[in-house]
């Protein structure tokens, strides 16, 4: 989200969060209100579509999955894959575990979905240097390591394997979730001929995209329209300032006072 949103004030009632940039940064890595929520479980939902279809039977948020090792546990990962294909191509896109199930299968691989920002908000307590900044899928190994820090090895001492899901806003995918995605997708599409698979392919891929991009869009909505409508009433003032000042340029070259509705009227 990298276009100037005008009228920007403030993405949510934190103190913490006094500074909202006007390119929507702070406003989309804020986890306040719920919306940054709305955008994981949403992608969660079109993404258990895309196993469903493929054969692939899925949990969603299932209860008690590590409480074999750890009975006080009450974490949920986002979805566990039950039968989950190992690799594809021959062998030539898999996942980096052995399969303990029969046809080259993975018995039970756990997920969990994080979906974050290439850039940290203004807000944050460190700030990136412009090399850093520079290096592409940044964002996404270190959302990488901190769900292997959480989950991994809770996961082992179950005798799970897990993987995390990981997508930037801008919808790059780390290495390992992009082995996933095409393990997926060559499943889906096995026997299709090479049209149908292609087809196939944009279609799953299109279809996540609008997903997280619409999700985005949506949580900057409601992002205005939470923060007491500060937000909004900072909007309203920018366009009316704008309109103000082309009313005024109007008058001054034509000697005639109209209002900005009436020129849009006329011009449509």
């Amino acid at each position: 989200m990298h276009l100037n949103i005008p009228g920007i004030t403030k993405c949510c009632e934190d103190p913490k969060h006094k500074i909202c940039d006007p390119f929507g940064t702070q406003m989309t890595s804020c986890k306040k209100n719920g919306h940054k929520i709305m955008i994981h479980d949403n992608f969660n939902v079109e993404l258990r579509s895309l196993l469903s279809v493929s054969g692939i039977n899925t949990t969603l948020e299932e209860k008690g999955v590590y409480q074999t090792a750890a009975p006080d546990c009450n974490m949920r990962p986002d979805l566990i894959c039950r039968n989950m294909p190992q690799s594809t191509n021959g062998g030539r896109v898999s996942l980096p575990f052995e399969a303990d199930a029969p046809d080259g299968r993975i018995s039970q691989l756990v997920t969990d979905t994080s979906i974050v920002h290439p850039l940290p908000g203004p807000n944050a307590v460190t700030q990136l240097s412009l090399e850093n900044a520079l290096k592409p899928g940044r964002a996404a190994k270190l959302a990488f390591s901190a769900k292997i820090s959480k989950h991994g090895d809770i996961c082992h001492q179950n005798g799970l394997k897990f993987l995390p899901i990981i997508i930037e806003t801008s919808g790059k995918m780390h290495p390992k979730t992009s082995i996933f995605y095409n393990i997926v997708l060559n499943t889906l599409t096995s026997g299709a001929n090479l049209a149908v698979a292609s087809i196939t392919k944009f279609y799953w891929a299109s279809r996540l995209s609008c997903c997280l991009q619409k999700s985005i869009a949506n949580a900057l909505l409601g992002k205005y329209k939470t923060s007491n409508g500060k937000s909004v009433r900072g909007l309203h003032f920018s366009h009316t300032h704008r309109n103000n000042g082309i009313e005024n340029d109007i008058v001054r070259l034509s000697g005639h006072s109209f209002s900005f509705g009436q020129v849009l009227a006329a011009v449509v």
